[in-house]
């Protein structure tokens, strides 16, 4: 898998239990975010040393490693309204509470399957951080919840230049990187020897 497959998996994940509508990645642009919405962010991916290498009889190669990176995961709310009959809506910061909530669902048995079926691990890395601030000149709050993650998955190479698993419609990469000649297929035929003659 990909960083950027990572990153989506991670969207799909929280969206299991915040619903698709809600969660958005945090470097997208959008006008105006519906109350409450989360956002995710996939950064600073660090890889180990040494990759797991397999080579079949035909000497083609695969290199597997470990990939852990952190996350941000954002949740925005408006609270609970907790004015009573039909007095002005007064609301209570609820979203320490809704992220635990969330945490109970990752850290439960339909959750941790979830992370199985997508082959990722998303365990939290830290506290639970409140970063409510008022808003439009102290008018309004926006309550703000902020859980860190580490999230674990495996990035797996192919072939000479290690660009083989990658579809030739990515090549080049978006920055220019690689290229359609670089993959090499798993068994090219660089030597032949011809014995006999045709008849």
């Amino acid at each position: 898998m990909t960083v950027f497959e990572a990153r989506d998996i991670l969207r799909s994940i929280v969206a299991v239990y915040f619903g698709d509508g809600h969660v958005f990645f945090a470097e997208s642009k959008m006008a105006k975010r519906p109350e409450p919405y989360i956002t995710v962010k996939l950064d600073t991916p660090g890889r180990d040393l040494f990759a797991g290498k397999v080579v079949d009889d035909k000497g083609y190669q695969r290199q597997s490693r470990r990939v852990v990176a952190r996350a941000e995961i954002n949740l925005y709310t408006k609270g609970r309204n907790i004015a009573k009959g039909n007095r002005q809506a007064t609301y209570a910061n609820t979203a320490l509470n809704d992220m635990t909530l969330f945490l109970d669902f990752l850290e439960s048995d339909e959750g941790i399957e979830e992370m199985n079926r997508q082959n990722i691990v998303i365990l939290p890395n830290g506290q639970i951080r409140d970063l409510s601030a008022l808003l439009n000149e102290g008018s309004q709050y926006q309550y703000r919840a902020l859980l860190e993650c580490d999230v674990s998955f495996t990035t797996t190479s192919y072939g000479r230049y290690g660009m083989d698993g990658i579809d030739p419609e990515d090549l080049p990469s978006d920055s220019k990187g690689g290229s359609r000649d670089m993959r090499t297929g798993p068994y090219v035929i660089d030597d032949a020897e011809i014995e006999g003659g045709v008849e």
